[in-house]
This record gives C-alpha cells, sequence and structure tokens, in this order.
C-alpha cells in the first residue's frame, strides 16, 4: 500500500503529464475552442498547485463523525 507522500507525488506527476499532452492537443485545436482548452489548462494547474499543500488527514480527524460517515461511503 502506498504511503499518503508517494500518491500525492504519483498523482502530481500525472497532472504534469497530462498538461504536458494537454499542451500539445490544444495546438491542433480550432480557436473558437482555445477559451475552453485554457480553462482546462488554468484548472488542471490549480489543481496540481493546491495538491502540493494538502496534507494527510489525521487520527483525530478520521475520528469526527461525519468524516467517518463519509470514508465509510
Amino acid at each position: 500500500m502506498k504511503t499518503f507522500r508517494e500518491e500525492k507525488i504519483e498523482i502530481i506527476q500525472g497532472i504534469e503529464s497530462l498538461l504536458k499532452q494537454y499542451e500539445n492537443f490544444t495546438k491542433s485545436v480550432s480557436p473558437k475552442h482555445w477559451r475552453t482548452t485554457g480553462t482546462h489548462y488554468t484548472n488542471l494547474k490549480q489543481m496540481q498547485e493546491d495538491l502540493v499543500t494538502m496534507t494527510e488527514m489525521t487520527q483525530k480527524e478520521k475520528e469526527i463523525p461525519w468524516v467517518k460517515n463519509e470514508l465509510n461511503r
């Protein structure tokens, strides 16, 4: 089983790879869709940046009733 840190790194690297692929893909997209592709790129970049600051859930947080409910869904 992967640690939180390992999963986080893997996801960040996956987004980086997707961003490179998407950037290349957008070079063949019609200009009428450029706003949409720009929004997608920006959202992916923001997601990647947000992931860098995310921390692992603590044991205390796991014991919060509503968190427990969500984890057991």
